[in-house]
């Protein structure tokens, strides 16, 4: 008995789909293969730095690497305030004194974020008896005055880094 040609086109669209299943299935396990090696290689490149380490201000050392287990904590910490900074328009670079008192018993980090919520600047830790000189902002400011402009203080430990009281002041920056 003969077959029915209809029965060779079923079998060669059996044939053919089962040959794209199968490409359709490899192709899938090399687009998986490829996807974890590319998370195992971006994870290997991009980890973050042992325990988070914070930079001091400079970037050349970590905070770790000085000894400070014989500092006695004080209940208090020295804020410095501020009223008006005077910044140049359109430069990243500014040049500014901020500083750590050097009666503190902890790190300074501080930020200055604009009224509407806008950081434009935040330091590395600062060690007491220490300063900025010059600070690089995240965006440069047209002329003008800037009210309200908060510098924010995050205190931290000197022996283990963890957060103490902060502090939050309200400058004005004239921009000329």
């Amino acid at each position: 008995m003969e077959e029915k040609p209809t029965n060779i086109f079923a079998k060669a669209r059996k044939l053919y789909a089962e040959k794209k299943a199968v490409k359709y299935s490899v192709n899938v396990l090399v687009l998986a293969a490829v996807l974890v090696c590319g998370l195992a290689i971006g994870g290997f490149f991009n980890k973050a730095p042992d325990d988070e380490k914070t930079k001091i201000a400079d970037g050349v050392e970590y905070a770790e690497d000085k000894d400070y287990s014989d500092v006695e904590d004080k209940d208090n910490i020295s804020i410095p305030g501020y009223d008006t900074f005077t910044f140049k328009a359109g430069k990243k670079e500014q040049e500014i004194t901020l500083f750590n008192p050097e009666e503190n018993t902890c790190y300074f980090k501080m930020s200055l974020i604009l009224e509407d919520g806008t950081v434009i600047w935040t330091s590395d830790l600062l060690e007491p008896g220490k300063a900025f000189q010059k600070i690089v902002l995240d965006k440069a400011l047209d002329k003008g005055t800037y009210k309200g402009v908060l510098l924010k203080y995050d205190c931290f430990s000197l022996k283990d880094r963890s957060q103490l009281n902060g502090a939050e002041i309200k400058v004005d920056i004239e921009v000329k």
